[in-house]
């Protein structure tokens, strides 16, 4: 007899993989992506909804003046095939002059939360693995980093986007 019930609801909570890549201060979007978050989920065959929440702190210094800063972020699934999911953009131009220039005179946060509702039909069951990764990234006259990092996969079969 088979154990899968058609009609049985599933849920599962899934915390991500953080990784801590050497940031770029230049990425075009011909290199390779970096990836900074991976979760992964077991879906059962039939209708499918992932929930994906990530957060981050991004840390940005001022080194000078007429500061920019502009990072493009992706997340892609990835099962029998890779799909890019959704993109994103976070951006920053100060204009201001400094007394001196390459001390670091000014550093703020910005927070960067994505919330994503995958809703698919699945042939059979299959993990699904979700990555967040950065595509882009062009900063002059500031450093970065990106802290606090969080992701996690709600995986139902009960629920609509």
């Amino acid at each position: 007899m088979n154990a899968y019930n058609r009609n049985t609801k599933h849920s599962s909570l899934n915390c991500g993989t953080l990784f801590k890549p050497k940031l770029p201060t230049l990425l075009k979007p011909s290199n390779p992506p970096i990836v900074l978050a991976e979760v992964t989920v077991q879906a059962a065959a039939g209708k499918a909804r992932v929930f994906i929440n990530y957060s981050s702190i991004i840390v940005l210094s001022q080194m000078g003046s007429n500061v920019q800063f502009a990072n493009q972020y992706r997340l892609v699934r990835k099962g029998i095939t890779i799909k890019i999911l959704k993109g994103w953009t976070v951006s920053q131009f100060v204009s201001r002059e400094l007394p001196f220039e390459g001390i670091e005179v000014n550093s703020s946060s910005v927070p960067f939360v994505v919330q994503y509702c995958d809703s698919l039909r699945i042939d059979k069951e299959r993990p699904l693995i979700y990555q967040l990764q950065l595509v882009r990234v062009l900063v002059n006259n500031t450093k970065y980093k990106i802290t606090n990092k969080n992701l996690t996969g709600l995986y139902t079969s009960n629920q609509v986007c």
